[in-house]
């Protein structure tokens, strides 16, 4: 783990990670607590993808949040996804039921107190602000959050679900750097998987001395750990957590095999996971 003494003058963050890394998670126990307002994956930030001058999408990014700061000074609601039938970020964007995988988040209006503008303000988003993470330092707008997960326990969690991640694509990875796909071409889905897994461990890897990096696994083991290095107000001492990365819904039979094809094609991820932790039993 590796954390950055929070700029005191920005109050504009962003938050990005290895999807089912715990990104969520992470929201929630910074956002938690009042001190900070979470914005989770926003609907308005398709308007921002669709900027024609990439150069350009910092600064759209930053003018946004100016914009919501001041339609809460000004009494207007703003949307935030919060979990279904709730009025507080989920921790997870998908739930195994009974009836099979759904998702958590659901869109709502929101009017916040006006003091609220002056707040810390975190926009998260994973594999977007992965992709364009150069820019987005380059504009020296905004403090970077990340977070990881052991490689084997990320591959097993995109198998296990059904969005493009399981298919080993990411349309917007492909759109916002193109680099992110070179080489895959004919490869099957596993190594799909694990190459774009590591594409996102070398943008985080490259960019190290400019982001704060957080482990889902320290995450779990000591949830107010994230409060507490960022300088605001942690969540309740008491909270426990447990690790997911034994899921009793993943494919443990796929372990070896994933963690041959993470040593054949992956590189970049041995700088955060030097020991891959297999089936974790």
């Amino acid at each position: 783990m590796q954390v950055l003494p929070p700029k005191t003058n920005n109050k504009n963050w962003l938050l990005t990670g290895i999807p089912r890394s715990g990104s969520t998670l992470a929201l929630k126990l910074i956002a938690d607590n009042q001190q900070v307002v979470g914005l989770d994956e926003p609907g308005w930030l398709k308007e921002i993808r669709q900027q024609a001058d990439v150069g350009l999408i910092a600064d759209s990014l930053l003018q946004k949040m100016a914009d919501l700061r001041a339609q809460v000074k000004m009494g207007e609601p703003v949307s935030m996804n919060f979990g279904q039938g709730t009025d507080s970020l989920t921790d997870n964007h998908f739930a195994r039921t009974e009836q099979g995988i759904i998702k958590t988040k659901q869109s709502q209006k929101v009017k916040l107190a006006a003091s609220t503008c002056d707040k810390i303000w975190i926009v998260k988003s994973n594999v977007f602000f992965t992709a364009l993470l150069n820019q987005l330092l380059k504009s020296k707008h905004f403090q970077l959050l990340v977070t990881v997960r052991d490689p084997i326990a990320v591959i097993k969690s995109w198998r296990s679900l059904d969005f493009s991640l399981s298919k080993g694509r990411s349309m917007i990875a492909e759109k916002f750097d193109p680099s992110s796909v070179v080489g895959h071409e004919n490869e099957g889905v596993l190594v799909k998987q694990v190459l774009l897994l590591d594409w996102m461990f070398k943008k985080y890897y490259e960019n190290i001395n400019d982001i704060s990096v957080f482990k889902y696994e320290d995450l779990v083991e000591n949830p107010s750990i994230i409060g507490e290095q960022l300088n605001i107000r942690s969540v309740n001492k008491d909270m426990s957590l447990a690790s997911r990365n034994n899921n009793a819904f993943y494919d443990h039979s796929e372990s070896k095999e994933i963690e041959t094809c993470i040593r054949k094609y992956g590189r970049y991820y041995q700088y955060f996971y030097p020991k891959l932790e297999g089936d974790f039993s």
